[in-house]
């Protein structure tokens, strides 16, 4: 492959801040970074946080750690070596999580690992993870360590039908960025006891599906308005927003979520127990709030 990633100045570009650790996820944070800048011409920031405690020589270990995973990041994308010239490299002082928020002021994209897994010492790092994406003041990707280079399509999820939101905006625009279908996702559950005994469930739920349809498919014209030339599809099922989401994940380039538009993810963002749906998905997350 012989792409590079555009100079900034090229590009009118914005900048992609990517928090990095030694861990996995981190280096597929900074390959999905990578893949990303390589279509929009961003400028690439990779900053490593070390602790207020650590001293000169710890700062001097993890500025070296950070170039590996960079230059092991470039290779996971197939882009030249010399692009990691082209990522900023910084390593900062203090936490984690007040660091990178500190740094995102400057940036118009986050992007951070996740190694989320079942047990107590996955809980805390995965839910580290999204606490910056809950707080942090622009757009955030979470990636788990999962292989990216075959993943296609943009997917999210519209909770307001025929409404474009905030996140449904950013995911037209991010798929037309990224040269990827976008995929308007619309689950509609019939709830437990939502309609009355009289009611032939069936029936209602039925026509529940061909209203949201006939919604997301006015959104879809609205979205091929808006982004001349991108392709879009609707998706509406019965299935529950994040079961169909966590499947979605499985394949897509990115799923899209709003934390002020799907129920499920505005609790995640409270802190409920539909965190543990998000931070399973098997593919690249972005939250837009």
């Amino acid at each position: 492959m012989s792409e590079s990633i555009p100079t900034p100045a090229a590009a009118g570009a914005d900048t992609i801040l990517v928090g990095v650790d030694g861990g996995a996820p981190a280096r597929r944070a900074l390959e999905w970074a990578l893949r990303r800048a390589v279509r929009s011409g961003s400028t690439v920031r990779a900053v490593w946080v070390t602790a207020e405690r650590d001293g000169d020589q710890s700062e001097q270990s993890a500025a070296g750690a950070l170039g590996y995973q960079v230059e092991r990041a470039v290779a996971a994308a197939g882009l030249p070596a010399t692009t990691a010239g082209s990522v900023e490299q910084e390593v900062a002082r203090g936490d984690v999580v007040g660091e990178l928020r500190r740094h995102a002021r400057e940036a118009n994209l986050l992007v951070i690992g996740t190694n989320f897994h079942h047990g107590v010492i996955g809980w805390f790092k995965g839910t580290r993870a999204l606490t910056l994406a809950a707080d942090a003041p622009i757009p955030v990707v979470v990636v788990p360590d999962v292989e990216l280079g075959s993943r296609a399509g943009v997917v999210v999820g519209v909770d307001n039908v025929g409404h474009a939101d905030h996140a449904v905006l950013w995911a037209a625009t991010e798929a037309r960025v990224s040269e990827q279908e976008l995929v308007l996702l619309q689950a509609t559950p019939l709830m437990v006891g939502a309609a009355p005994a009289y009611v032939e469930v069936g029936a209602l739920h039925a026509d529940l599906v061909e209203e949201a349809r006939e919604s997301v498919e006015k959104l879809a014209v609205e979205m091929r308005e808006q982004e001349p030339g991108l392709t879009v599809r609707c998706q509406v099922t019965s299935e529950w927003p994040v079961q169909v989401l966590s499947q979605a994940g499985r394949h897509a380039a990115l799923v899209v979520v709003g934390s002020r538009g799907l129920g499920a993810i505005r609790r995640f963002v409270q802190g409920s127990v539909s965190s543990e749906v998000v931070l399973s998905l098997t593919g690249p997350v972005a939250i837009v709030r």
